[in-house]
């Protein structure tokens, strides 16, 4: 058979109602996990706004700004939406490997299989295909992990540069009375006044 007959046959197979159903299914599972705590701390932050319609059309820099501030400061909202998240990544590691064991199965005959059928063959083909999408998976953990242990260097040294810059504006402001006695002092000694001279200095002191 020639390259045409082969695309329009395999055209066809794959556009089987069974074969896309599995397909949706295994991509709905991880998105519905990944999705279900977002929502919930979505509608525990903005069902009782102010302005929850217009936030409900649009959502502003502000109103970003004060979700993503919830969403780090609140350890019960984050860990929950962290925890679809990965809930829904490891559906998606495991359920993938389904619908494309039904299309192998599905591609070694001509006739239109069963779900019974193309469920079989994604059993039989599971297990190599799991590990190859294990195996493909460890570049993008590794860059994952990379990615997080820059993310938290890069947390780290802001909140250094920030407690610094913090000890720093204490340490002016702590200085500022005895640069104003230093101030008060010099006017008093030009204006020939030793007491006054005398006693900023000692408040500088």
């Amino acid at each position: 058979m020639k390259a045409p007959g082969l695309f329009r046959l395999a055209s066809a197979r794959a556009a089987g109602w069974r074969l896309l159903f599995l397909f949706a299914a295994a991509a709905a599972v991880p998105a519905t996990l990944a999705t279900l705590p977002l929502l919930s701390f979505l509608s525990s932050q903005l069902d009782h706004a102010l302005q929850a319609e217009e936030l409900a059309r649009a959502l502003d820099a502000g109103a970003l700004a004060d979700l993503a501030k919830a969403l780090t400061g609140s350890p019960g909202g984050g860990a929950g939406v962290a925890g679809g998240l990965a809930a829904g990544a490891l559906a998606a590691l495991l359920l993938a490997p389904v619908p494309v064991g039904a299309a192998l199965a599905a591609a070694r005959t001509d006739a239109r299989l069963p779900l019974r059928e193309l469920l079989r063959g994604a059993g039989e083909h599971y297990g190599r295909l799991l590990r190859m999408t294990l195996v493909a998976a460890l570049p993008l953990g590794a860059a994952a992990g990379f990615a997080a242990a820059a993310v938290g260097a890069a947390r780290g040294a802001r909140e250094r540069a920030l407690t610094e810059a913090a000890a720093d504006r204490d340490a002016e402001l702590r200085s500022l009375p005895a640069m104003a006695a230093v101030y008060r002092a010099s006017v008093a000694q030009a204006r020939g006044d030793v007491d006054g001279t005398v006693a900023h200095a000692r408040r500088a002191l």
